[in-house]
Formats: C-alpha cells, sequence, structure tokens
C-alpha cells in the first residue's frame, strides 16, 4: 500500500479506488501557498444541471462525498484548506480503516439542505460548492455566498 501511494503522490494528482477520489495536494501546508489557488466560485455560469447530481445532492454533499486529501507529507484531510488531520497515509494497515475515519467522512453528508442560507436558496441542488461547512451554535454553516436566496440576486 505504501508503494504504491508514494508512486501515486509523485506522479498523480487524484487516485480512484472503488467509487473513491484521493486528491495528492502538491503543495505545502501553507497559508501563503493556498492563497493562490481559487476556490470554487459560486455563480450560475458554474452550475451544472443534470439528473445525476440532483439525486446525489438530497443524499450527501456533492463537493465533498467520498473525497480526501493527502498532502505532501502524507496527511490526511477531510478538505485542501483543512488544518485537521485524520491520520497518516504511511502509517496505515488498509484503506478500509481510513475510509470508516469518522473524522474525515463527516463532510460527506452535510447536504445544502442542512446548511443555514443553503436550505433556503432555489439552486441549492445545482451547486458544487468546495467551502468547508462549520458546526457552530447547533447548526451548519457555509462563509459568504455570492448569491443571497432572499433578494434572489448574484454578487459578483
Amino acid at each position: 500500500l505504501n508503494q504504491i501511494i508514494t508512486v501515486a503522490m509523485r506522479t498523480l494528482n487524484f487516485y480512484c479506488m472503488d467509487h473513491y477520489l484521493i486528491f495528492f495536494a502538491k503543495i505545502q501546508n501553507n497559508p501563503d501557498n493556498l492563497r493562490h489557488y481559487p476556490l470554487y466560485e459560486i455563480s450560475p455560469y458554474n452550475f451544472n444541471v443534470n439528473s445525476q447530481l440532483y439525486a446525489e445532492s438530497q443524499h450527501c454533499n456533492t463537493f465533498f462525498y467520498k473525497k480526501l486529501i493527502i498532502d505532501s507529507f502524507g496527511n490526511i484531510k477531510p478538505d485542501l484548506f483543512s488544518s485537521e488531520f485524520c491520520g497518516n497515509i504511511f502509517q496505515l494497515n488498509s484503506l478500509e480503516n481510513l475510509l470508516s475515519n469518522r473524522e474525515l467522512s463527516k463532510y460527506w453528508y452535510v447536504r445544502k439542505d442542512d446548511i443555514l442560507v443553503c436550505k433556503d436558496c432555489e439552486y441549492r441542488y445545482m451547486c458544487v460548492d468546495s467551502r468547508t461547512p462549520k458546526f457552530t451554535d447547533g447548526t451548519w454553516q457555509l462563509p459568504c455566498c455570492s448569491y443571497n436566496p432572499y433578494t434572489m440576486k448574484f454578487e459578483l
């Protein structure tokens, strides 16, 4: 396993196995480096309308579901910008143990219907959003969005 992962980290940006998508981050864990990687922008031009996405968004988070990040040190994270680590790829004895880690999968099932403001948005089932949800004051929340569902206007 370590040999496969080591080769993949040197040559690939992602690895797909049994419908799981594993990203290998080629950047260091430095906020200055992360700043140069643009976030997915919420815009009507980025929406993807299809029945598969609609169905998936009813049950899980369409961006985070079955994804993980492995940084250049082998640290496993739920997303690229997370400071939380869920283990290290070089210390694992099986991928099954990794994929059953609750810290890793905690964002997988945070649907737009569970997130404050997003739950009121008419675009919630076609919006693939890379912003990491935070659980605050008993509710899931996201940082400010460029769309306001209450005024029905984009602030681009």
